[in-house]
């Protein structure tokens, strides 16, 4: 299940909701409050790759990706 509303406290309900029912989560305002991170796919060449962080750095996954993208174009 994913929270993303504006309204902190509906996200945390999510998650509480979510993980009562044995749901894995992801809450767009608090990173550690998720099971989980959306990966960046890669296609290429009849290949997938899939690049994911701690949710820490989203800027440094979506600059791996790029690099795996370019790769995956030259091959």
């Amino acid at each position: 299940m994913v929270a993303a509303t504006s309204q902190p406290q509906v996200n945390a309900a999510v998650g509480r909701e979510a993980r009562a029912l044995g749901a894995v989560f992801n809450r767009s305002d608090c990173p550690s409050d998720c099971d989980f991170f959306f990966p960046a796919l890669c296609e290429g060449e009849g290949l997938t790759a899939g690049v994911t962080g701690d949710g820490k750095s989203h800027r440094r996954v979506a600059q791996a990706a790029a690099r795996i993208r370019q790769i995956l174009a030259e091959i």
